[in-house]
């Protein structure tokens, strides 16, 4: 290759690619992002935004070094369980503030253009890199590889701790090859005194004063301290970061052999000394930038936290498998080749990723044959990509720090190619044809590739340009689930439904204590109790929370008093209120707990209709949880109700439609009267009335019948006007009115709807609670749980992938849960689940659990015409940022016996409860009954053995 003998053409040429590419991978990089809109779907960065919020610069470095006082430590700030490194979060805390973007709304877009710009620099090293190793060729056309590659551009996008690691160990290798390419310097063993400061040398004995001079005049006494400062910095960003170490005794080495046998003798020492100076620079820079690994206080404190070290040991037993962690269910019985499949696949793209493995294996046999300046990035890039791809969590993430190495690869791969059509000596026809048709054709592919790869790469980010999945279902649920009140507005646009939430429900008297119980879903701190819907009648008093073991003679765990003057004043002010324990008590997963709510003195009443919340720190980072037994909401006779809105549309008001409608007066048979009238806040004129008059009485549903309730004529409204709406019952009984209900899969994972466009789905709009906790064990009391929750639900929500593609990979675990989701969508049993689902549209597959798929939100990457289905990639490359998103509805088919009778015939007395990587040693079937498993054995199929229609008859 003519490394360093290119033309003025060729040098231009290279220079506009890289420019191009930069400015084209920063489109890529810094395109829609708040692609959540402020909904925070990614759960690390989520994390890490509370944690942001949280902490505070310091005043000075006496309370940096403080572990146990330091205001950045997220550990004093409420965050017990923090294994990620510090420096990125010190970088984002401190532009944030500088920016005066700190809170939990903002923060998290600094963090998110912060995480782009570190990997725009990461592209500026590839280019260097390239440059340093190879030439100006392979730089530009490495940096264009990296612009294009997708992983890359996805981590962009997360506020998370990736691009910044992947920064600083890209330097640091950086550094290693400046160290393994470096040329001889000053001789080691010299005594150049003159070389190092006078009071280095003064004081010093004559041959530590030659070997100090011999040191610090050495070519790599720089590099090496440059790369300490720079490992540790990896480090301090991601602990696995410090792997990288290993390339500074190789460059070391690579240095050594080129010296001659004199030299080599001679520098043995010094290379030695290096090293070690450069090991102990590397553990100091990670005790300045991840200074809370330490007890301290002060900077001398070196001491490893027992917390930190604790938090290590946990997060290493979560991605290993050996414990039960609902996120690692993923991992059970995957192939070797899974993170080779998919960062070849899905993180380059197919045409790039077959361009860089057959460039490694290239690079290789030339290492083989002798060529050492490869054998720097071959073996490190070997290294890293064997080592992550055995570890058992295999996600392609881990590998992002050789993505860079990749694209140097590749390039190297081209021009090499290119360049060898040059070089090929005549030896016949064949050899001149090579000649005169290699260098188009590596031109050809290289452009070929880059073309593709970077159509790829605009494919993928189109994802970024329209709503979050979870953001588009949660504003279609919002227009197409009925609420307990809905407004029907129809205008230009073709009409709006706008829910509203029900206010009325428990009142909490003086003499009359409220209380409830609930079931921890997971062990960790209670940090908040939430009232999403509390207003306080009488601003006077106090309101009284005691949290309680369920035996009636146990001692307390928390009492929080809160005074009415903190509450929101009245209904029309009523809000979401969070209640924060000053010693937050500890749960246990499964234990059951009462929850007393009680006003004091002189707080005579408090409205509290919504479902309740609970926030609870966990090991592996905050959980909320939604009681599954809220107060009740209910109009009662002579109370008429009046309830503000703002109208979210303008057009004519033509239905207002309450939900399910049910008399609560021991289901009494009289007729009553329900009387809904409108008036602008303004002036309180009755603009608008209609009446329903029924006995209210079940029916088919125990919630009640449905009521559409015409205006006639339609009413204009206007977007941004504030109405009053007034509920009126006319008898001796009350009304309870409910919007529909909707059950989601696992409190692990994000719940739909959302709250977002000044709506609260579950503070007064529809049900909470309904919840199948696909996590939990299979057994008897999860089969009661699905039955009761497909009972009451109108809709089901499936709002990832997380659980059907993770518990299915455990069906001797889960095989209640395994036939489910197999019945729920009507896969075919010779199919897989994660098939069924990846590929699911309405109307695809028929289930025969008495709902039906009516809608898919799924947003693909896509370029023209053509999508490319990227469900079938590891789950982290799409449930974070365009996770397929089902609706099922229930339908008129639906019949309680006959689910019964389908997930009844699991037998759950086989259920094995194996951890994720016990299940690689396991078959992956379900434990049969010994008559069945005899006839298994004998030749009986899975379809003859488990027929769907023969266990339905």
């Amino acid at each position: 290759m003519e490394s360093r003998e290119l033309t003025s053409r060729a040098r231009w040429l290279a220079l506009v690619l890289l420019a191009l590419s930069f400015a084209l991978g920063a489109y890529l990089r810094l395109v829609g992002p708040d692609w959540d809109e402020e909904q925070h779907l990614h759960p690390d960065e989520r994390f890490l935004t509370m944690v942001e919020a949280s902490i505070e610069p310091v005043k000075g470095l006496g309370e940096y070094f403080d572990t146990a006082q330091s205001s950045l430590n997220p550990h004093n700030r409420g965050h017990g369980f923090f294994v990620y490194g510090t420096l990125p979060i010190f970088i984002v805390r401190y532009v944030a503030e500088w920016l005066g973007q700190t809170g939990y709304g903002e923060v998290y877009l600094a963090g998110r253009t912060l995480s782009a710009l570190a990997d725009l620099l990461v592209l500026l090293l590839v280019f260097l890199l390239a440059e340093r190793l190879y030439d100006w060729r392979v730089g530009a056309l490495a940096a264009a590889f990296y612009a294009f590659a997708v992983l890359p551009i996805q981590q962009s996008h997360f506020f998370t701790v990736d691009t910044f690691t992947n920064l600083f160990a890209l330097a640091t290798f950086y550094v290693a090859a400046m160290m393994a390419s470096a040329r001889g310097g000053a001789a080691a063993g010299a005594t150049a005194d003159d070389r190092l400061p006078p009071s280095a040398v003064s004081d010093a004995p004559s041959a530590v004063r030659s070997l100090l001079a011999a040191l610090y005049a050495h070519p790599l006494f720089r590099p090496a301290l440059l790369f300490g400062l720079l490992l540790g910095m990896a480090a301090a960003s991601k602990i696995n970061a410090v792997a990288i170490a290993v390339t500074l005794p190789g460059a070391v080495l690579l240095y050594w052999l080129r010296l001659d046998a004199e030299a080599r003798e001679r520098q043995l020492g010094v290379l030695t000394l290096l090293v070690v100076l450069a090991g102990v620079v590397s553990f100091l820079s990670f005790r300045l930038f991840q200074p809370y690994a330490f007890s301290g206080p002060g900077f001398l404190g070196i001491k490893p936290n027992p917390l930190w070290v604790e938090n290590m040991n946990s997060v290493r037993a979560q991605a290993g498998g050996d414990v039960d962690f609902p996120p690692a269910l993923q991992w059970a019985r995957r192939p070797l080749w899974f993170s080779w499949q998919n960062l070849t696949l899905w993180g380059l793209g197919l045409p790039l990723g077959l361009l860089v493995w057959s460039s490694f294996l290239w690079m290789g046999w030339r290492v083989l044959k002798g060529e050492r300046r490869h054998a720097l990035l071959w073996s490190w890039t070997a290294f890293y990509f064997t080592w992550q791809s055995l570890q058992w969590n295999s996600t392609m993430r881990y590998q992002l720090l050789i993505y860079p190495l990749l694209a140097v690869i590749a390039a190297w791969g081209v021009v090499t190619l290119m360049d060898g059509g040059r070089r090929t000596e005549d030896r016949g026809r064949l050899s001149a044809v090579c000649r005169r048709f290699r260098q188009p054709a590596a031109l050809t592919l290289a452009a070929l590739i880059l073309l593709t790869t970077f159509a790829w790469a605009f494919a993928f980010t189109r994802i970024y340009t329209r709503p979050h999945t979870r953001v588009a279902a949660s504003r279609w649920m919002m227009q197409n689930f009925p609420g307990p009140i809905t407004l029907r507005i129809e205008n230009a646009a073709g009409g709006y439904n706008q829910p509203l939430p029900f206010p009325a429900g428990l009142t909490l008297h003086a003499e009359e204590p409220y209380q409830t119980t609930f079931t921890a879903f997971a062990s960790g701190v209670l940090r908040q109790v939430q009232l999403p819907h509390v207003a306080n009648v009488a601003a006077r008093g106090s309101l009284l929370i005691t949290v309680s073991p369920a035996d009636p003679a146990a001692t307390p765990l928390s009492v929080v008093t809160v005074d009415a003057g903190d509450l929101p004043a009245a209904l029309t002010e009523a809000g979401d209120f969070r209640v924060e324990p000053d010693l937050p008590p500890q749960l246990e997963a499964g234990a059951t707990y009462w929850l007393h709510f009680e006003a004091l003195g002189g707080l005579s009443e408090v409205d509290l209709c919504a479902p309740l919340r609970l926030q609870v720190q966990t090991e592996a980072g905050p959980l909320e949880q939604t009681l599954s037994s809220p107060p009740a909401c209910v109009v009662r006779a002579g109370a008429p109700l009046d309830w503000p809105f703002t109208s979210q549309a303008s057009g004519a008001l033509t239905v207002i439609a309450p939900g399910r409608a049910l008399a609560r007066s021991q289901f009494s048979s009289a007729a009553q009267t329900l009387t809904l009238t409108l008036a602008p806040v303004a002036d309180s004129a009755v603009i608008a009335s209609v009446t329903v008059r029924d006995d209210f009485l079940p029916g088919d549903d125990l919630r009640g019948g449905e009521y559409v309730l015409s205006l006639d004529p339609p009413l204009e409204i206007r977007e941004g006007e504030s109405y009053s709406l007034r509920l009126e019952v006319a008898g001796d009984g009350e009304l309870a009115l409910s919007g529909a209900a909707l059950a989601n899969e696992s409190s692990w994972d994000d719940g739909l709807p959302l709250r977002m466009d000044g709506y609260d789905p579950y503070g007064g709009i529809y049900p909470g609670g309904l919840n199948f906790e696909m996590y939990w064990d299979d057994n008897e009391e999860k089969l009661a749980r699905f039955n009761n929750t497909l009972a009451q639900a109108d809709y089901v929500l499936i709002t990832s992938s997380r659980q059907w593609g993770s518990t299915t990979r455990l069906p001797e675990r889960y095989p209640l849960t395994t036939t489910y989701y197999r019945h729920l969508l009507g896969c075919p049993p010779d199919e897989s689940i994660e098939w069924c689902y990846n590929v699911a549209q309405p109307g695809m597959f028929q289930g025969d659990l008495g709902f039906e798929l009516i809608r898919v939100f799924q947003s693909n990457p896509t370029l023209g015409r053509w999508q490319i289905n990227d469900q079938f990639a590891e789950e982290a490359f799409t449930v974070y940022d365009h996770p397929k998103v089902f609706v099922f509805q229930k339908t008129a088919d639906y019949d309680p016996a006959r689910v019964a009778d389908i997930l009844g015939a699991v037998d759950l007395s086989k259920v094995v409860h194996v951890t994720p990587r016990q299940a690689d040693s396991n078959p992956a079937n379900l434990m049969l009954p010994a008559d069945r498993l005899a006839e298994q054995r004998a030749g009986g199929t899975w379809a003859e053995l488990f027929n769907p229609r023969a266990l339905h008859n």
